[in-house]
């Protein structure tokens, strides 16, 4: 070499022997070439192999990724539409229906007279839970709210009252 010739390709060095036994040429220090493997920076090239189905397999067999399975497809497409469906259900208008309450019910129990705010609160509550009722105390004549409003809180503070006592 010390003769003034041309020192050639990568290619011309490729499958030489040299002294760690792999088959590559030793350039630059003795390690392999990068240009020969394909490791070099930049190119992005892997060395690799066909595998029996035409498709490019790794040359390292232990770092061979596997294909999924029929079922493994059919899952993730499960999965795949759920998530679609959570997120168009996140993306949509919340629109609250309102036809379980009758309109005047707020009106009518709350503006009845002689009762203080905490009792037509808790007599509100009450008939919200129970839509029939609720209907019913609309239909009423403000005599008739009165008289069921204190029996209804007459009730109610006696089942709060039996309650603290059986503590």
């Amino acid at each position: 070499m010390g003769s003034n010739e041309p020192l050639g390709t990568a290619s011309d060095l490729t499958g030489l022997p040299t002294e760690d036994g792999a088959g590559h040429a030793s350039v630059n220090g003795g390690g392999p070439d990068p240009s020969v493997n394909g490791t070099a920076s930049g190119t992005g090239a892997t060395s690799s192999s066909q595998g029996p189905r035409g498709v490019e397999e790794p040359a390292n067999p232990s770092k061979r990724r596997r294909s999924l399975t029929e079922e493994e497809v059919t899952v993730f497409n499960g999965l795949t539409g759920a998530v679609h469906r959570v997120a168009d259900a996140f993306e949509t208008p919340v629109r609250v229906e309102t036809n379980d309450v009758h309109p005047g019910l707020y009106t009518a129990c709350m503006n009845t007279p002689g009762f203080a705010k905490e009792d037509l609160m808790a007599a509100l509550t009450h008939l919200l839970d129970n839509r029939r009722q609720g209907t019913g105390f609309v239909a009423m004549t403000q005599n008739h709210r009165v008289l069921w409003l204190r029996q209804y809180l007459a009730k109610l503070r006696a089942q709060v009252a039996s309650q603290s006592d059986s503590e």
